[in-house]
């Protein structure tokens, strides 16, 4: 898509910093801006549909946030990205749990809000892959057409709508070849593909007639990247 087409959505409530990031969106050739200086105005310009990349600040004041927004950016396919005054480690490993195209400390400079665009826009659109080797051979699958990963003894399982495929990897390599931002741990015995999720209660969820328990120890990670 071309830049001046791009609907970017600014959500931060120091105004003044607003302000001055759609300038230098301007300055870089984006011209479709919106700005919400809080979370429900955020939410809303998210639910329109018509937002194509979102810029989160972390802290909203009182109430949800940026992680908050983050779960309805990812759920609804819009790339995006934080720009924040928080450098602690706990906050930074929340953030990265959400799988960001990128990760900006304040005062916000015109080259890392340039780079962090890009980042995000090119994590979202590179189709990614998986291979692995069954008992005759290596297979090489799409992502996109991985449901979950179900570790089952000496074997894993990797599961898709056509097929199931056993490998004698495990599950935390074959996690690790897994993008950030499409999977994500449930249990000690299952990886999930977020987009394939149909439903959610207590400490399941559903993919199609497929149970899948979310552990405790999983559980907080889970709730970031996936809850409605």
């Amino acid at each position: 898509m071309e830049h001046h087409n791009l609907k970017i959505l600014i959500v931060e409530d120091e105004i003044l910093l607003s302000f001055t990031m759609e300038e230098m969106l301007k300055d870089f050739g984006y011209n479709t801006i919106s700005i919400a200086n809080n979370y429900k105005s955020a939410l809303d310009y998210l639910g329109t549909g018509a937002i194509e990349l979102a810029i989160l600040d972390i802290n909203l004041g009182e109430g949800p946030g940026g992680l908050n927004l983050a779960k309805e950016c990812f759920l609804k396919r819009i790339p995006f990205f934080y720009v924040t005054s928080y450098t602690d480690r706990k906050t930074l490993d929340l953030a990265l749990e959400t799988a960001p195209g990128s990760y900006v400390i304040k005062p916000v400079i015109p080259t890392n809000l340039y780079s962090a665009i890009n980042l995000s826009l090119n994590k979202l659109k590179k189709e990614s892959y998986f291979s692995f080797k069954d008992s005759v051979s290596t297979v090489k699958l799409k992502t996109i057409d991985i449901l979950y990963l179900e570790a089952d003894g000496i074997y894993l399982k990797i599961e898709t709508l056509e097929k199931s495929y056993l490998s004698r990897m495990t599950l935390a390599s074959a996690f690790e070849e897994l993008p950030e931002s499409e999977f994500v741990q449930t249990h000690r015995s299952y990886v999930v593909n977020l987009n394939k999720i149909s439903k959610s209660k207590s400490n399941l969820i559903f993919i199609g007639k497929k149970q899948i328990p979310i552990s405790r120890t999983f559980k907080d990670s889970f709730k970031l990247r996936y809850w409605v």
